[in-house]
């Protein structure tokens, strides 16, 4: 049943409630405090900041890379971009492997493969499908041009990575 209360009534009947409302507000708010201190510590700023160069990194490699290469339909070399996703990496790879084993086998191997290049690639565009016919001596350059690709974008990260672990302050790390 409710009752009506004085000001008499407050120190008795409801203080010692306000009291342990304002010592779990209290708690609470120490708790956040400590969560956040933690979430911004340098060590916690820079794992993210790592994971974060990983991504970049792993997203610049798929991105692909440009090379010049000569397509059949015009006959005169241009530069032209190359994809570099999951797929095209274990593309390149087979099509390696397929092309030395071709230069030392007598049959069975093929020795050319299609391949897809894009002419005017842009970020938000493909580009034109440019499909040129690659033999060992023209595949080489494309290859050697994607493995570079994905060493640079990997030392690229790894110098990230390196300032990430040398510095010092949280600004420093979210600087980077």
């Amino acid at each position: 049943p409710n009752e009506e209360l004085s000001t008499d009534d407050y120190a008795g009947r409801v203080a010692p409630f306000v009291a342990l409302w304002e010592e779990e507000k209290r708690r609470l708010e120490a708790e956040a405090a400590a969560a956040e201190e933690a979430y911004n510590s340098l060590e916690n700023v820079k794992a993210r900041k790592l994971a974060t160069i990983d991504a970049q990194t792993s997203s610049a490699i798929m991105a692909g890379f440009e090379c010049e290469a000569t397509p059949p339909d015009t006959g005169t070399p241009e530069l032209l971009h190359f994809s570099y996703d999951e797929f095209d990496q274990q593309n390149f790879a087979d099509a390696a492997v397929s092309m030395q084993l071709a230069t030392a086998s007598d049959g069975g191997i093929p020795t050319t493969t299609p391949w897809n290049a894009y002419r005017n690639h842009t970020a938000d565009s493909k580009g034109e499908l440019v499909i040129l016919q690659l033999t060992a001596e023209t595949f080489l350059p494309i290859y050697a041009a994607a493995l570079n690709h994905k060493a640079t974008k990997m030392a690229e990260g790894g110098q990230r990575k390196a300032a990430v672990a040398s510095a010092q302050t949280a600004e420093d790390v979210e600087a980077i």
